[in-house]
């Protein structure tokens, strides 16, 4: 019998938050894998020192989320919590979790490798969805080793692990060591039937333009002039403060650059940093000759996405009944509204009652469109919905 729930807490200190949910989950419950987020101002090696100690024949992922994660189920409802843990009992299904580090290799390297030997503890057939956590920074490469080992008819969903304020303190764990790693990897084939759903939540404003250099995640010139002045002159002066130089994270998040990769289904990357010689830093790469539309959302735009692809998703099952469901939401997009964020936890409430949720805030997303491609992005959306 399949079973999903998460469990949570919105206490600081790392002892008193374990207990918290330790009172909730009942450590004597044997699931079969477990995720779990955290703040990273809570202890990373005591959560996975009481995780191995109360679930030692459990493979998890322990993994930072910025400032925070959101845990809906029918006792809580929060879109903070310093700690949530989530729960998969399935004595049918099939989940293997593998970790890769670099050890001085390529990104690529490393997913290859992680990828190689997670088909070797399945044994059987592909999974359904692989779950990704990656590391910030060449995301693309990573999943371009994973889908060279597994194909890429294995739709691949998940994010990028996050610290608080972007100074490089997110952390990913295992259950294979309390050293962090790379990246993690969990195969899913559960028992029960599942749909995903990539969204960005944003839409064209009609305003288009074309890479004509870069360089890997750096833009250099758009439509032949130097990328911030003419991203500047799109947006109606968004960065006119920045065209020196600076971070542009805050003031991009609205005004994204986007590539359609299917009928009304874009895929974004968000402006990070003007450089002092007005080429452009981004958190995903571009290419040469790619058509870029300059995207535009809203404050309500993104507090509705989340049950919208939530829904979306649900609508991929021929029973529209769910057990539960994984998101992913771009801290991006959680930090330009956070002061109206309760609305999100709100609209889940009201469209999902008690169907347990967890949510995730990543700095990178990764996640499958209709044409079946798995991608990274910026600025996006993703869920898994587990049916009945």
């Amino acid at each position: 019998m399949f079973k999903f729930n998460c469990y949570s807490s919105d206490i600081s200190d790392t002892q008193k938050a374990l207990n918290d949910v330790s009172t909730q989950c009942q450590p004597a419950y044997k699931p079969t894998v477990i995720l779990v987020y955290f703040d990273v101002q809570l202890n990373a090696k005591a959560i996975w020192q009481w995780l191995t100690l109360h679930f030692p024949a459990t493979p998890f992922i322990l993994s930072s989320s910025c400032q925070g994660s959101l845990c809906h189920n029918k006792h809580h409802d929060t879109g903070f919590a310093t700690l949530t843990i989530t729960t998969i009992e399935d004595d049918s299904g099939q989940y293997h979790i593998c970790a890769g580090d670099t050890q001085n290799q390529s990104i690529y390297d490393t997913a290859q490798q992680t990828a190689k030997h997670l088909l070797t503890d399945i044994k059987s057939e592909p999974p359904e969805l692989l779950w990704v956590t990656l590391t910030p920074g060449d995301e693309e490469a990573a999943l371009n080793g994973i889908q060279d080992v597994i194909g890429t008819r294995v739709p691949i969903v998940g994010g990028s692990a996050s610290d608080n304020d972007v100074t490089g303190q997110w952390q990913i764990f295992t259950h294979a060591s309390s050293k962090p790693c790379q990246m993690a990897i969990a195969s899913l084939t559960p028992s029960v039937p599942i749909s995903f759903s990539f969204s960005s939540g944003y839409a064209p404003s009609g305003r288009t333009t074309e890479v004509t250099e870069s360089s890997g995640r750096q833009v250099i010139t758009l439509d032949g002039i130097e990328a911030a002045r003419q991203y500047n002159h799109l947006t109606n002066g968004a960065i006119t403060e920045q065209l020196r130089g600076g971070n542009i994270l805050g003031q991009t998040s609205f005004h994204p650059i986007g590539r359609e990769v299917s009928k009304d289904e874009y895929l974004l990357s968000h402006p990070e940093r003007v450089n002092n010689d007005g080429t452009m830093t981004l958190f995903s790469q571009l290419a040469q000759g790619d058509h870029l539309h300059i995207m535009q959302g809203s404050t309500e735009s993104l507090l509705q996405r989340a049950h919208k692809v939530i829904q979306s998703a649900q609508n991929g099952l021929t029973e529209p009944e769910i057990s539960g469901c994984l998101l992913i939401y771009c801290a991006g997009c959680m930090l330009s509204v956070k002061p109206q964020f309760d609305q999100v936890s709100k609209n889940i409430k009201k469209h999902f009652s008690a169907i347990p949720v967890t949510g995730a805030y990543t700095f990178g997303e990764q996640g499958c469109f209709l044409d079946g491609q798995s991608r990274h992005g910026n600025l996006m959306i993703s869920a898994v919905v587990f049916g009945v």
